[in-house]
């Protein structure tokens, strides 16, 4: 038997592990402290000073956390020492009524961060239809609240380093959705998550460790007082500026002004081949790119996301479902009236060479798309959303040879006879119904001055959109002449409104901006069209099948919505549209396109086209000053490929990794103490192995104690050999050892997996990765 001599010694040493044990306990209930702060910055931000009773929220916070404590203290007391963790849930079940208005809080909470990031992004996401009170929103918050902090806890207590990182990145994204960025939130969490990556496995706390986390947190802290919201905004500039670097390489340079009428005299600037074209018939092509619909501060805007949310949430889906697709309207039209009386087909072919890659340049009867893997943007366009987009792609399209003023709409669409036509005048009737709600809006200081000048005399005996457009046309030539050479608008002026009245001298993009104010302030909607053109004499002209567009044929126009119809393009740039009698006498001509030779070549190839086969008159330089650009677009796409890869890679290895970490550790709390002196033998001698020594119990203990002393500067010599006799006694004496040889060989482990010597990255890696690997339960 020992004596009590013998006992002494363990019993000092129980002590120390419990002092030590509760100053863990205080390090741990820090950073779970940390993490809760943060997040309760995030959730008191989303609720936008709307949420009440904050102290009872950090009460809630503060009792799930010191349950968490007692729970861990009481761990080795008590058998049910975790039900600890549950009071504060029993207390808020009975606090709330059994979480009363709680789910209904839920919606609310969601509803307002979809609100924020309409608001933010411009985005039409519908919200929940829920009315909820202010404890409706109270109780979510104390649920959402008490469940983060224990989480917390969890997180810190386990140092669960990538759920952390999972959990804190969730919460930081939430605020980026929301457009809103909480400096001391982030700070936080980003002190949080040192703390944890500073600390080992047991989470023993030590004042640099202390004093690291706490330094992290004063920086943040003062860096939210500091900086500016200006500073902030030049960081969210550059992170746009790096967006439009990676659009260019994956679509080449923007060659569009896409609506900015300050880039007016750039429109024809730019002489370079853009694309190549092939198509059966010989008529007018208005090839459709950019489409704007919202004209503000001398710019044309996309409809934002918000035009498709609210009450128009869901529409283009129900379109979709009822066989009814804004982009092929025309030709769906055509397809349910008479095919006596409708155009042919045709096909055109459309390669890529020197315009932006990120518009789909088709028209506006398009019927299908034969190649190309595109997809469609809301109801203006189709558009390519590949990493690197399509060059080449073939168009059917369904079209006459007339002007789209003298298109008249069929009397089936008013009074359908077949059951398809029915469907398509309901779907197109609710389709109408958004189109004039949404695209008719312009800003009242233009809408008077638009009034004045084109329709307070006008006066028509069959008012629609014919004499609507002739009339555009007639008070534009009186009052303004086309240019190319655009002068610079004065301060404070609108660039519309001085066309018409100051400089009145303009291009395409001027002319085509009117138009469209014109046409809606008398009630027709429509939308500002940039892309290129190209006429029917140019296509009769040409001796060649293959037509070169360059960008003299960038052009701007306006497009109307024909009701029954579609959107169709409208033409008051002087030189591209026909007089009052021309279109008289073509009312009484058959609509028939002439046609092209049959193509000998029925695509431009399956190959993605490179550039360097571009106009004949090229020189060699621009051509391998083009084929290097493409070559080191490539090149990024492939980076950012392997990247991408490479990150996912490691996700995978850190998941896999904790896994087996959380299997080890649950495997080691339910072994008896032979059974964890056996595993600790296998960890030993596995990463023994990894650095190259190889050694096994009993063998050749005194050379392997001084190679092990030589290699780790952490191990003296014997300990190696002590260890060793320790675990024989284990095995072969079968003795139960003391706590105090339970640490001896527990810290000779410990020593060797933090020992840095020789520690290079490959060394890294196989520590972190297949030490875990080789050794998991």
């Amino acid at each position: 038997m020992r004596n009590k001599k013998e006992q002494i010694p363990v019993q000092r040493l129980y002590m120390d592990r419990n002092q030590n044990r509760y100053k863990n306990i205080i390090w741990i209930t820090f950073l779970a402290l940390l993490l809760t702060g943060g997040i309760f910055l995030v959730i008191r931000e989303s609720w936008k000073g709307q949420l009440s009773a904050l102290p009872v929220c950090i009460l809630t916070a503060g009792a799930g956390i010191l349950c968490c404590v007692l729970a861990e203290i009481m761990r080795e007391r008590m058998r049910f020492a975790t039900a600890i963790a549950g009071l504060p849930w029993i207390v808020l079940l009975v606090f709330t009524g059994v979480f009363r208005g709680g789910w209904t809080g839920a919606q609310a909470w969601i509803n307002m961060l979809i609100s924020q990031w309409n608001t933010a992004n411009a985005g039409g996401l519908a919200l929940f239809s829920v009315q909820a009170s202010m404890h409706d929103a109270f109780v979510f918050t104390l649920i959402l609240v008490l469940a983060v902090a224990e989480i917390s806890w969890f997180l810190a207590d386990g140092r669960h380093l990538l759920l952390a990182n999972i959990f804190c990145i969730l919460w930081v994204i939430l605020q980026l959705l929301c457009g809103v960025l909480n400096p001391a939130a982030c700070g936080f969490l980003f002190a949080a998550l040192c703390g944890m990556c500073v600390s080992d496995d047991e989470m023993i706390f030590t004042r640099n460790r202390a004093g690291w986390t706490i330094g992290v947190l004063i920086v943040f802290c003062i860096f939210g007082r500091v900086v500016s919201e200006e500073e902030i905004l030049a960081v969210s500039q550059f992170r746009e500026s790096v967006q439009e670097e990676i659009h260019k390489i994956r679509y080449g340079e923007d060659t569009l002004p896409e609506g900015n009428l300050y880039l007016a005299s750039e429109l024809k600037a730019d002489a370079r081949e853009m694309l190549k074209l092939k198509t059966e018939q010989q008529k007018t092509l208005y090839l459709r790119g950019f489409v704007g619909s919202v004209y503000e501060d001398g710019v044309w805007e996309e409809p934002a996301d918000a035009v498709y949310g609210g009450e128009n949430a869901g529409m283009l889906g129900w379109l979709e479902e009822n066989s009814f697709d804004p982009l092929c309207q025309i030709s769906d039209y055509y397809a349910h009236s008479d095919e006596e009386k409708n155009p042919d087909k045709n096909e055109i072919q459309i390669r890529v060479t020197g315009a932006s890659r990120y518009y789909v340049y088709t028209p506006a009867a398009v019927e299908d798309i034969k190649k190309g893997k595109l997809t469609e943007d809301k109801d203006i366009r189709f558009c390519n959303k590949g990493f690197f987009a399509a060059r080449n792609y073939t168009i059917e399209e369904t079209s006459g040879t007339r002007p789209a003023e003298l298109m008249v709409t069929e009397p089936w669409v008013s009074t359908p006879e077949s059951v398809e036509q029915k469907q398509y005048s309901e779907t197109e009737a609710v389709y109408r119904a958004f189109v004039y709600d949404t695209y008719r809006d312009v800003d009242p200081e233009t809408r008077d001055l638009v009034q004045q000048m084109f329709w307070d005399d006008y006066e028509s005996d069959s008012d629609g959109i014919y004499s609507s457009i002739c009339r555009i046309r007639d008070v534009l030539k009186e009052n303004v002449e086309y240019t190319e050479n655009i002068e610079e608008v004065p301060d404070g002026e609108d660039l519309v409104r001085y066309f018409l009245t100051g400089s009145q001298r303009g291009n395409a993009m001027l002319y085509a901006s009117a138009a469209v104010d014109a046409l809606r302030v008398h009630g027709i909607p429509a939308r500002y069209v940039e892309g290129y053109y190209i006429s029917e004499s140019d296509l009769k002209n040409s001796q060649s099948e293959e037509i070169i567009l360059t960008g003299e044929n960038t052009h701007a126009w306006a497009e109307a919505y024909f009701d029954g119809i579609g959107w169709l393009p409208l033409d008051v740039t002087p030189g591209y549209y026909y007089d009052a009698v021309t279109l008289q006498k073509m009312v009484s001509t058959p609509d028939v396109a002439q046609k092209n030779a049959v193509l000998k070549d029925n695509s431009f190839g399956s190959q993605e086209v490179t550039g360097l086969d571009g106009a004949g008159g090229k020189s060699a330089r621009e051509r391998l000053t083009r084929a290097a650009r493409d070559v080191g677009a490539i090149c990024l796409g492939i980076v950012a490929v392997l990247l991408i890869l490479f990150v996912a890679v490691i996700i995978v290895c850190e998941v896999i990794r904790n896994v087996c970490l959380w299997t080890d550790r649950k495997a080691d709390r339910g072994a008896s103490p032979r059974e964890k002196i056996l595993r600790t033998e296998k960890k030993i001698y596995s990463y023994l192995a990894l650095v190259g020594i190889r050694a096994r119990l009993g063998w050749n203990t005194e050379e392997t104690d001084r190679l092990i002393a030589d290699f780790f500067e952490e191990i003296e010599s014997g300990e190696y050999t002590r260890v060793c006799n320790l675990i024989e006694k284990v095995i072969y004496g079968e003795i139960e050892l003391e706590p105090h040889e339970e640490r001896t060989v527990t810290s000779f482990l410990n020593k060797l997996l933090t020992s840095q010597k020789f520690m290079d990255r490959r060394a890294w890696l196989r520590r972190r990765y297949t030490y875990v690997w080789m050794n998991r339960k």
